[in-house]
């Protein structure tokens, strides 16, 4: 069957409910500013960064599952504020790798403990019932995501 031959996905209420309610968590936190005021994406970006240094961009898209172009401006926004650098490889001139600075490392560390701090606060506000009902449900969600992508 192809696309043009499916049938809509119709959901159940419940289905878009959470789907709803998972959308408005993630745009929340998606525009959440962490140190510095370095979005979750930049966020995300310099922690692949350091976990796989020196690393291309076409890597770091592949990791972060973007397209090249949107991590070479990530990246490029990260140089400006001096919390990464590209160099060249020493056994490919034509390589460009991308490498995190100690200003950006530190900037990561503190973006971390803040984005922790935040989440601390949500999840406190949760009883133990609420907080193992979503830890299931985010292992479920998890577990379906990965069958997806096989």
């Amino acid at each position: 069957m192809t696309a043009a031959n499916a049938k809509p996905i119709v959901p159940s209420e419940r289905t878009l409910r959470a789907a709803l309610a998972f959308s408005k968590i993630s745009r929340g936190l998606k525009n959440t500013k962490f140190a510095l005021e370095l979005s979750l994406e930049r966020l995300s970006a310099l922690s692949a960064i350091q976990k796989h240094e020196p690393v291309t961009i076409s890597r770091l898209s592949k990791i972060e599952n973007v397209s090249v172009g949107t991590m070479s401006r990530t990246v490029a926004s990260l140089e400006n504020d001096s919390l990464v650098r590209r160099g060249s490889d020493g056994n490919d001139g034509r390589t460009v790798l991308v490498r995190s600075t100690a200003k950006g490392r530190n900037v990561f560390k503190k973006g971390v403990e803040q984005s922790l701090r935040q989440i601390h606060v949500l999840l406190d506000a949760l009883d133990g019932e609420m907080l193992d009902a979503l830890a299931d449900f985010l292992a479920s969600v998890r577990a379906v995501a990965r069958r997806a992508r096989s």
